[in-house]
């Protein structure tokens, strides 16, 4: 074999090694993306149930006349 050609082997080798690291490389953020919604999910916690206190109602009747004093004058 000339220098060429094993120069020219020498290269493809390399080729196939980048390309097996390539592969596993992708596979293994395949399966990270796969993973990924599931990550979130565990991550993120839904916010507490937020309980609004029961508006209590005023036992007082007020009529008309108790807030026309709150009106500004005309």
């Amino acid at each position: 074999m000339s220098q060429r050609q094993v120069q020219l082997e020498k290269r493809v080798d390399q080729i196939e090694t980048n390309l097996q690291g390539l592969q596993v490389g992708h596979l293994y953020f395949q399966t990270k993306l796969d993973d990924l919604p599931r990550i979130i999910a565990d991550r993120i916690k839904p916010p507490p149930e937020v309980e609004f206190p029961r508006q209590r109602r005023c036992s007082t009747r007020h009529s008309e006349s108790d807030f026309t004093n709150l009106l500004p004058p005309e």
